[in-house]
This record gives C-alpha cells, structure tokens and sequence, in this order.
C-alpha cells in the first residue's frame, strides 16, 4: 500500500453518544443518542498537541494515550502511513464512565478524522474497515456500530473469513440470509479482530462463545451475541440468535456455543433478531483471544485479518439510512474474529430520556459480575425479549406497553445491580410506573422512553441531571469547520 498524502486543512467530525444493551439486548443492541463530542484534527508539520474541553478535561491525557490520538494512530497505518505531526481538539459533550458510549465515540471519531485527512481515504477505509478497526480497539461492537451509523443497530462478532453485508458470506461462499422488516441496511458490515469481550478486560479472557479449533457448534447466542457458532474450515453452522445459552440446560451469559459439533459436520441454526431467513454457511477460522485492558477504557486487542471475497450489497429500507459499502476490517494480520452490524431505522415516536448520575461506572468491574451461567428459563425468556425488543423498538404503532415488556431483561442487569443500587432502584421506580427503563450500557446512567410530553424529571434521585434526547439518525459526520 502506498504512503497516503494527508489534506492541508483541518477536519472536523462530529460523533453521537450510544446507549448499549437497551435491556435484553445484551451486548448488541445499540441506540444513538443526539448528544455529541466534536473532533477537529490538522496534519501538523512535527510532534502532537492535544487540547481537550468539556467532559473529562480534567482526568484525560493530552497525549499519545489519549483515545482519540490512539485511533487516529490505527487509523493512518490501516491508511499505509503517519503523518510527521497532529493537532487534536476535542469539544466533549457524552459524559464519561456512565454507559453512553463515550469511548467507542473518542474512538470512532479517531478513525473516520484520520479517513478524512487521507486523499482517498474513503475508498482505502469504508465503513466496515472503520467498524472494524474501532471494534478492535473498543473490544466489542455495539456501542461502536450505533455510533459510526446512527439510529439503530444490532451488532455481533463472527468467525474471520466473512467480510461485507448482510446476504453474503465470505471466501465465495453464499449466504441465504434474509433482511428483517423495518431494516434500513441489510448489510452485515465486517470488522478486524474485536479483541476483548468488552473494553478493559483482562488479558486471557477469551471472547464469548468460542469454540475449539476443528468445531463447529450451532450457538443459541444471546440477544447481541458476538458469535453464533464458530466454523472449521470445510464445516458450517450457522448459529441461533437469541438466548445467549452455552449448553442445554443452562446458558453461559454471553456465551454462543452450546455444544461441539464433531468436524465435518454441521449443526443448522435460525436468524436471530434483525434478520428473518436462514443464516449462510459462516467463514472459516479460529476462535479470537482476548485483548489485554487496563481500567475502564478499552484495552488494546490483536490484529484482524482481512476479509476474503464476499460482495456486499447496499441496503434496502428507510431512505436516507447509512448503507455502509463492503470492504476490508481491520489490518492483513493472523486470525481473529469479525464484527459485523446491521442498521434499523428506530421508529419516530421514540423519545429517550438519559438519567446522569454523578458517580462514574467501569465496565470491567460490572462485567466481573456477570454469572459463569444462567439458567434455560431466563436464557429463553431474554431470547424472546430481544427478538421482541428489535420490533418494538422499529414500529411506530408500538406503545409503551410493548416496549415495556421489550425491555426486560434477565442476563445482566440484576447481576449487576448490588455495584450500582440507585441505578437499579430508578430502572424499577420508573418501570413500575409503566415507564420503560434499562440501565445504559454497563451504567451507571439509566435510559427511559417517555411517552410525548411526560416528564420523567421527578424519578431522578437527588444529584441526577435528567436530559431528554431525540435518537440520531446519521451517525459519524464530517462537517465544515464552522457552525
């Protein structure tokens, strides 16, 4: 690849906050949120110079270390090359450390600035190469794929080998998938290797539901599950989305595989939430490892491979909805896993409410606190919340009762609840008085929908800010310099 040549004058990228999970949707479902941080970025002649306003001023490196600057650096070498200096503002708005997607947004902005100062950086660096470069270095997709697409997404991370949309599978081989109704892209888009199951976790934690290398296994993942069952070479077993169980019986939380299949086999699966056909055979490779993370920012995580054949297609549904190209995620490197997303148009009369407590949150310690396995019951009853969640959340006639009942969920919010009492005592507050509620990502801020013109304001307990939002529809944006 040739050294790319950078633009003389700075760019400007504007990223939305996210909110994760969304209940049931358990490390997949995604939100974007119209709350933003702005990123302007100039190639400078020598060194860095990191200026930061806003949220987090105060506590983030100016810096090499700094996020932002650290995807910047990704993103010119997947570009073919750094320039000799930076110069980095960021205006930050997405509170930190509350599980609205504040990082995967420094991240995604980090990525699509250094697309934009390349001459041609958009043909090099897609929307799948930039989705799977910031799953990389975030370790899980879906705060990332609502950030970079906007609206609503579900994402979930897939055997290397597969690169492009929804409908096609990789190295040649077809899939039969099936775009679900109310899905504005039916793109499954592509990544690098996602690295840790989440931002921050320890090294040796290997990513959920993986399976041995020489099987296969027909995962009945959970809603948001990375990997509905992992393919050797010359086998296939597409996976069922929905439960997140491991074996039957009893589920892994978080965990894709429920059983090894011998090798050569296949063990055939359903679609899951966001697609209604028959998932196609899946890429083969192994399993990925898990990256190494410190804290509660994303730990670095391996190198993707790049995806092998596959076209991409471009989306049907909503006009005006993102339909991100195929292409490539993430650097030539050894093997690895593959984030993929698909977009849905969320349905106008949502209106989200955020609660921001004062209190930051950590993703790795809330995680820590999820069970080894649940039980079949829960397993099946999130399963079908989820798949009812992807509905509610995309139909204009569904009322809040439907998303009510859309929005429970039985895999992580209880587990986690002791590490954050007021949060879970606002999410039963609010839902006992038919409000449907979750907490946002891995907390501690909550997330509401409120019917039009209620104030939810009074639920807030005291110190919490309440801050009514509308979704955003489009995602990472490169705007002119000034207004």
């Amino acid at each position: 690849m040739p050294r790319p040549s950078f633009r003389a004058a700075p760019v400007r990228v504007r990223v939305p906050a996210s909110s994760a999970n969304l209940g049931p949707g358990f490390d997949a479902v995604g939100l974007a949120l119209a709350l933003y941080d702005d990123v302007v970025v100039r190639v400078a002649d020598e060194g860095l110079y990191v200026d930061v306003a806003g949220e987090g001023a105060d506590k983030v490196p100016r810096t090499g270390r700094h996020l932002v600057v650290r995807a910047l650096r990704a993103g010119f070498d997947a570009l073919g090359g750094q320039p000799r200096g930076l110069e980095v503002v960021c205006a930050n708005r997405i509170p930190h450390a509350r599980g609205l997607g504040s990082s995967a947004a420094a991240i995604v902005a980090g990525v699509v600035a250094a697309r934009a100062l390349a001459l041609g950086g958009e043909e090099t660096l897609d929307d799948a190469a930039v989705l799977g470069l910031a799953a990389e270095l975030e370790g899980h997709p879906d705060n990332a794929a609502a950030c970079l697409l906007g609206g609503l997404t579900v994402a979930w991370t897939d055997e290397a080998g597969s690169v492009g949309l929804a409908g096609r599978a990789g190295a040649g081989q077809p899939a039969t998938g099936q775009a679900a109704t109310g899905q504005a892209t039916t793109g499954q888009v592509a990544a690098g290797h996602a690295g840790p199951a989440d931002a921050g976790q320890a090294a040796g934690h290997a990513t959920p539901g993986q399976v041995p290398p020489g099987s296969s296994a027909p995962g009945q993942a959970g809603a948001g599950q990375a990997a509905p069952g992992q393919v050797p070479a010359g086998s296939s077993a597409p996976g069922q989305a929905g439960a997140g169980q491991a074996r039957p019986g009893q589920a892994a939380a978080g965990h894709a595989a429920p059983g090894q299949v011998p090798p050569g086999s296949s063990a055939p699966g359903q679609a899951g939430a966001g697609q209604s056909g028959r998932a196609g055979p899946a890429g083969a490779g192994p399993p990925g490892r898990a990256g190494v993370g410190q804290g509660d920012g994303p730990g670095p995580a391996g190198p993707g491979r790049a995806g092998q054949g596959g076209v991409g297609q471009s989306g049907v549904g909503q006009p005006g909805a993102r339909q991100p190209g195929a292409g490539r995620a993430g650097p030539e490197a050894g093997p690895g896993r593959w984030a993929r997303a698909v977009r849905l148009e969320p349905s106008p009369s949502l209106c989200p409410v955020i609660f921001v407590p004062v209190s930051t949150g950590s993703t790795t310690r809330a995680r820590k606190l999820l069970p080894e396995a649940v039980t079949h019951a829960d397993a099946a009853r999130n399963a079908g919340r989820a798949a009812l969640l992807v509905h509610a959340l995309t139909s204009p006639d569904a009322g809040p009762a439907l998303l009510l009942a859309a929005t429970e969920d039985r895999l992580h919010q209880q587990y986690r609840a002791p590490a954050m009492p007021r949060s879970a005592a606002l999410v039963d507050a609010l839902r006992r008085a038919g409000v449907p509620a979750v907490v946002s990502g891995a907390g501690p801020a909550v997330l509401a929908f409120a019917t039009h013109g209620i104030d939810l304001s009074g639920y807030a307990p005291r110190g919490w800010t309440t801050e009514p939002v509308t979704v955003d529809l489009a995602g990472a944006a490169v705007l002119p310099l000034a207004g």
